[in-house]
């Protein structure tokens, strides 16, 4: 996804679509850090 808005972006093509991908980068990333975070939850309670 982040290629695609990189690609459009630099030919200036298909800018409406940067947007609405710019938005699923961020829910992918938002819904990362939320497992990251468990995780990370995780491992502390197994480790203590």
């Amino acid at each position: 996804m982040a290629k695609k808005v990189q690609e459009y972006a630099s030919a200036q093509q298909q800018t409406a679509d940067i947007h609405t991908l710019v938005l699923k980068i961020e829910e992918v990333c938002n819904q990362a850090c939320i497992e990251l975070e468990q995780e990370l939850k995780n491992i502390k309670k197994t480790s203590i």
